[in-house]
C-alpha cells in the first residue's frame, strides 16, 4: 500500500498536534457506594469498587459524542470538545484516502489511530512516522474472506451466481470434524441450524469488518438484480419477500388475540405467516432469464472498483427499484417508482420533472411514434396518481396493467441506459444526445 507523500506529510503532522492538545488528569478510583436499599436485598452487589483498568469512555450530547476518554492506574487522558472534533475530522481524512477506503472499516481506523495516541501521549514519544504505523498495521489485517448471508424466504435447488455473488446452500466441507478439537457435536448443532438455509456469498479481501461491508453492498445488490427480474415486475400484486436477513423489513409471522368480552375464557389465538415465501425451481429461472437476468449479471460482473457517475446512477437505479417492488402498497410504490425514473431522467433541480419524463424517457425505451405517444400518456395517467398520494394522502384508483406497464418501462429503461454505459459516462451526455436529435430533426 502506498500513500501519497503529501498525505503521509499531513497526517504525521496532525496526528503530533492532536497528541499535543491531549488533556490529562490523575485517575481518581471509584468510592465504594453507601446506599440505601428501598428494600433489604441479599442478591445486591455493590461493584463500585471493581472498576478493571485501563478502560475507554465516551460522553454524548444527545446522541453526538462529544469527548473519548482513556484511563489507566494513574492517568485519564482525554479528547475533548473542539480537539476530539478535530480527531473525528482527521478519521474522516484518513478513512476516505483511496487506497485506505476499499481496505478497512472505519471502525477499525478510529481504534487503531486511538491506541496510537494514547500510547504515544503516555510514552512522551512515537515509534516512528505515524503514516509507517498506519500501513503496518492495515496490512496486517487485510486477509481473503468468504462471507456469507443468510437469504430468508428464497428457496434454491442449485445454486445460481450473479455477478461475483453465488446465491446457495452452504458447502459440504464448510464445517468439518476434527478428531483433535473433538468437534463432533458443534458441528452436529451447527448443520441442524444452517445446512437447509440459503446463503448470499462472495470473496473480499479487506480487514475484516471492512469485507463485510463491502460484500453485504455486493450481496445485496445481486439480491436485487433478482428481484427486478421476478414476478412482481408483470404481476405487481404478487409480493416479494425474500432478502438478506438484516435487509427484512417485515416479521416472519403475526399473531392476534381475540376475545369475546362476553363470554369468560372465549379466546382465540390467530397466527399466520406473512411473508411470501418464493421457490427458484427450474420454471421460475427461465422466467428470470426471459426478464433479462443474464444481461443485467453481465453488467454487475463488469464493474470496477472506479465507476462512471452513470453506472452508480444505474446501480442506484436498480437498488430503488427492487425496493419499490418489495412496497406492498401499490401507491407508494407508484411514487417510488417515479423516484426512479426522476433519478435517471431529470438534468437538474431547476427542470421540469414531468416534461422530462416524458421527453427522455419516451426516446430512450422507444423508437417507434405510436409506442412514445402512448408511453407519454401512460406516464401521465400514472404522474397523476403519485402526485395525489404524495400532495393530498388521496389513493386514487388505477389499472393494474397500469402500473405493470410503468414497472416493465423501468426495468426497460435501467436496460437501455447499461447499453449507453458502455459508451457514455455521465447522465447529462445521453440527455443532451437526446436534446441534439430533437433540434437536428427540425
Amino acid at each position: 500500500m502506498n500513500i501519497p507523500n503529501k498525505r503521509q506529510d499531513y497526517l504525521d503532522k496532525e496526528i503530533y498536534e492532536i497528541i499535543s492538545l491531549v488533556e490529562i488528569t490523575d485517575f481518581s478510583p471509584i468510592k465504594k457506594l453507601d446506599y440505601v436499599p428501598f428494600d433489604v436485598d441479599d442478591d445486591i452487589i455493590d461493584l463500585s469498587d471493581k472498576v478493571i483498568v485501563p478502560f475507554i469512555t465516551t460522553e454524548k450530547l444527545g446522541s453526538e459524542i462529544v469527548s473519548i476518554k482513556h484511563c489507566d492506574e494513574k492517568y485519564c487522558r482525554e479528547l475533548k470538545n473542539d480537539v476530539y472534533k478535530r480527531y473525528e475530522k482527521f478519521i474522516d481524512t484518513v478513512y476516505k484516502t483511496s487506497e485506505i477506503h476499499s481496505l478497512v472499516s472505519r471502525k477499525f481506523l478510529y481504534d487503531l489511530v486511538f491506541r496510537y495516541l494514547i500510547k504515544s501521549h503516555s510514552e512522551n514519544r512515537t515509534e516512528g512516522n505515524f503514516s509507517d504505523f498506519l500501513v503496518d498495521n492495515i496490512e496486517k489485517e487485510i486477509k481473503e474472506y468468504k462471507i456469507y448471508f443468510s437469504v430468508e424466504n428464497l428457496e434454491i435447488f442449485k445454486p445460481l451466481k450473479i455477478g461475483k455473488v453465488e446465491i446457495s446452500k452452504l458447502e459440504s466441507n464448510f464445517f468439518v470434524e476434527d478428531n483433535v478439537r473433538q468437534n463432533a457435536e458443534s458441528i452436529s448443532q451447527f448443520n441442524k441450524k444452517y445446512r437447509k438455509k440459503v446463503f448470499a456469498s462472495c470473496v473480499m479481501r479487506a480487514e475484516k469488518d471492512r469485507a463485510i461491508e463491502l460484500a453485504l453492498k455486493e450481496c445485496s445488490l445481486s439480491i436485487d438484480i433478482i428481484k427486478i427480474c421476478s414476478d412482481t415486475i408483470d404481476d405487481p400484486k404478487t409480493k416479494i419477500s425474500f432478502d438478506i436477513d438484516s435487509r427484512l423489513l417485515e416479521s416472519f409471522s403475526a399473531e392476534t388475540l381475540v376475545s369475546n368480552i362476553n363470554k369468560q375464557n372465549d379466546i382465540s389465538i390467530i397466527s399466520k405467516r406473512i411473508p411470501n415465501y418464493h421457490q427458484l425451481t427450474e420454471d421460475y429461472r427461465k422466467r428470470l432469464s426471459m426478464r433479462n437476468l443474464d444481461f443485467f449479471n453481465s453488467f454487475i460482473y463488469r464493474l470496477s472498483d472506479e465507476n462512471t457517475e452513470l453506472q452508480n446512477l444505474i446501480i442506484n437505479a436498480i437498488r430503488r427499484l427492487a425496493k419499490a417492488l418489495t412496497t406492498t402498497n401499490l401507491n407508494q410504490r407508484i411514487v417510488e417508482l417515479f423516484t426512479v425514473m426522476e433519478s435517471l431522467l431529470v438534468p437538474n433541480s431547476q427542470a421540469n420533472i414531468l416534461e422530462s419524463l416524458t421527453r427522455y424517457c419516451s426516446k430512450i425505451v422507444h423508437s417507434k411514434r405510436e409506442e412514445r405517444l402512448n408511453l407519454i400518456n401512460l406516464i401521465k395517467k400514472m404522474y397523476e396518481i403519485r402526485s395525489s398520494y404524495v400532495h393530498h394522502a388521496l389513493e386514487k384508483d388505477f389499472e393494474i396493467d397500469d402500473l405493470r406497464n410503468l414497472q416493465v418501462t423501468i426495468q426497460t429503461l435501467i436496460g437501455k441506459l447499461i447499453e449507453k454505459s458502455y459508451k457514455h459516462r455521465q447522465k447529462s451526455e445521453i440527455l443532451k444526445e437526446i436534446d441534439d436529435a430533437i433540434l437536428d430533426a427540425y
